[in-house]
């Protein structure tokens, strides 16, 4: 499939349409069948991502991976790619699907863009929690602070835990064991 697919497609996209598509940094999600591209995120955005992701790492318990950027197939029609993963291990490798399943997905995080508010504020933490991911993390950056926001599920909706910012810290306990300042993902 061409980018010039995106213009002619007929039909839902599905996670097999998305194999042809080009590998242009762009971020190619599915919500309810409709393809979402987003343009590629700023350095800043990635540098937060990869320095979590490292921080996640180290505390990463046992059967557990992270991946930063992930994947995860949250129903028919419905395809996100987190920033930070924090998933089975036995839902990654060779020979695995090109998504996670929402019961292999222990934490999912999203660092905020500036085009992203919406989706990271209000979309995507209603289809995770829908599909049944236990942990939210909103990581929002701006030029004065960063602010992290935890959640924890709680019946069908997320309950915000902990809301740190810049030289605050937190100890989180679960989903893993990680003290944290938001000011150290800064390098």
């Amino acid at each position: 499939m061409s980018a010039e697919i995106l213009l002619t497609k007929q039909g839902l996209w599905t996670l097999a349409d998305l194999d042809g598509l080009p590998d242009d940094g762009r971020r190619y999600e599915i919500i309810d069948g409709s393809l979402l591209v987003s343009p590629p995120p700023s350095n800043d955005h990635q540098l937060l991502a990869f320095e979590l992701a490292s921080l996640l790492r180290s505390a990463q318990p046992a059967g557990y991976r992270v991946l930063s950027p992930g994947s995860v197939a949250l129903g028919p029609g419905n395809y996100r790619q987190p920033d930070v993963l924090l998933l089975a291990e036995t839902a990654v490798g060779r020979g695995q699907p090109l998504a996670a399943e929402p019961e292999d997905v222990l934490l999912a995080v999203e660092v905020m863009s500036p085009g992203s508010v919406t989706e990271d504020r209000i979309t995507k933490p209603a289809m995770y929690a829908r599909a049944g991911i236990e942990h939210y993390w909103r990581l929002e950056p701006d030029a004065d602070r960063l602010t992290l926001h935890v959640y924890r599920l709680a019946g069908d909706v997320y309950a915000e835990t902990a809301l740190v910012r810049d030289e605050q810290r937190v100890d989180i306990i679960e989903p893993l064991r990680l003290s944290l300042t938001p000011s150290q993902l800064r390098g």
